[in-house]
């Protein structure tokens, strides 16, 4: 037996960016990840990594690989996916680093124009004041401060500018803070950083006194991901909830509270996702927007297929099995279950039973037959009765424990007395017998003719495998 095929690999970088992080890069929140199953046609998947460093991957549900490299995070999807697939060969690309992501610099307290300043390679501290527009005449330059990684570092920018002196001019790194104080002291204002689904994530200065709802205009409000009710507020080590829903979309101001030097908040995505397994055409982990419901589900899944059960299907929901009738739902109009989607539910489709139709009828073989459905259902799918049907003799060979049987089925006295359908429990492998009128024939006969089928068609699966 071979051994699940493990490979990983990153991304090349686009022609003007950065190069890629190399094969040691460590997963966090925010990077993005592409997974391939090879052993499965056109399976691929794109994933953002959450906050907590996991992604929800079809059939295992949430795995955490945060902190891990992509081969270490192949490694384990691998393993996991043992007990679904058999000898898994699963390939991990980084695609993006959350890091690489957004880069800026920043410009505070006494220039012309403070705020955020896209990074670019070898930048240097003169550039950055070109971009703020220079110092005010308030500046007191000679004091400035540039932070960097919670170190700060003295500037006298007056040297650079007035003397000339370069050796104040020091190249910068992403996230660098330039505060440039006034004369009566420290410039008033305040450095917060906004990590998550926002638009413009990164370390953003504030004016003293800034509030949440400023702080979001400065990230460029919240991206079509984000799970605003579920954001969250840091300071000196402690988290409150945030909800920013709320104060962007409802006019709830009470939650915009006053920032303070240094908080952090963080934006999580909404991880709105259903997952369709068995019988549908595409299944697989499916993206859904608020207000989506089961019908949309099945749509994203491309329909059941021509095998499934439908009005057996189940839908999955916080340990419970809830069952759905996607049969009436899909043809009958019916509504009644098409229920709004939750975060995590998985929809089922069973296969239905395959009944074998063989003898005087439009098209013999296997057809579908549905737990819900009737003898009726399984004569149509196989072409209906012929004219010379002697429907007064249909019967069923079922075998059981290695021994086959015969069930005979009075279809023209049941017609004649109600007029209701004839529901008859198939079973998988069932051969549903209609004769011909006129044809004399032995039940032992028809069995020992279908048992040659089944021998055959058994030695031909064997062949095929």
């Amino acid at each position: 037996m071979l051994a699940g095929i493990v490979c990983c690999s990153i991304g090349a970088p686009a022609a003007g960016t950065e190069a890629a992080p190399g094969p040691q890069h460590r997963i966090e929140p925010g990077d993005t990840i592409e997974v391939r199953l090879w052993n499965e046609a056109d399976n691929v998947k794109e994933f953002v990594v959450a906050a907590d460093g996991s992604v929800q991957y079809p059939l295992i549900g949430t795995v955490i690989l945060k902190g891990l490299t992509a081969d270490e995070a192949a490694n384990r999807l691998t393993e996991q996916l043992k007990t679904h697939i058999k000898e898994p060969i699963v390939t991990v690309t980084l695609k993006a680093s959350a890091r690489a992501l957004e880069k800026r610099v920043h410009a505070l307290g006494e220039v012309s124009k403070p705020g955020s300043y896209a990074y670019t390679d070898g930048m240097r501290v003169i550039d950055l004041l070109s971009l703020a527009g220079g110092v005010t005449q308030n500046a007191e330059a000679r004091n400035s401060i540039l932070n960097r990684d919670g170190k700060s570092t003295p500037l006298d920018l007056r040297k650079m500018l007035g003397e000339g002196d370069m050796s104040q001019n020091l190249a910068l790194n992403p996230d660098d803070v330039l505060v440039v104080p006034g004369r009566g002291g420290m410039g008033d204002g305040i450095v917060v950083t906004i990590l998550g689904q926002v638009n413009r994530p990164g370390t953003h200065p504030l004016p003293s006194g800034a509030k949440v709802s400023d702080a979001m205009v400065a990230a460029n409000g919240l991206a079509p991901t984000a799970a605003g009710r579920k954001a969250t507020i840091t300071r000196a080590g402690l988290s409150a909830p945030l909800d920013l829903d709320a104060i962007l979309n409802k006019g709830d101001l009470s939650g915009s509270i006053a920032l303070q030097d240094g908080d952090l908040i963080f934006v999580p995505e909404a991880r709105n996702e259903v997952t369709l397994l068995g019988q549908f055409q595409k299944p697989g982990l499916f993206n859904f927007r608020d207000g989506d419901t089961i019908l949309t589900a099945v749509t994203l899944g491309g329909g059941p297929t021509p095998k499934a059960d439908a009005s057996c299907a189940v839908l999955k929901r916080g340990g419970k099995e809830i069952p759905i009738d996607l049969d009436a739902m899909l043809n009958r109009a019916e509504m009644k279950d098409d229920q709004p989607l939750q975060n995590g539910d998985v929809l089922y489709i069973p296969e239905g039973t395959q009944v074998y139709v063989f003898g005087a009828v439009g098209r013999p073989g296997p057809v579908t037959y549905k737990r819900q459905g009737t003898l009726m259902d399984v004569l149509v799918a196989a072409g209906g009765p012929l004219p010379n049907a002697n429907l007064a003799k249909v019967g069923v060979v079922r075998e059981t424990d290695g021994k086959s049987e015969a069930i005979p089925l009075k279809i023209v006295a049941a017609q004649g007395q109600a007029g209701e359908p004839i529901r008859f429990d198939f079973r998988q492998g069932d051969v549903l017998y209609i004769p011909a009128k006129g044809r004399r024939f032995d039940w032992r006969d028809v069995i020992g003719t279908l048992y040659q089928i089944r021998i055959l068609g058994s030695t031909a699966d064997w062949l095929l495998r």
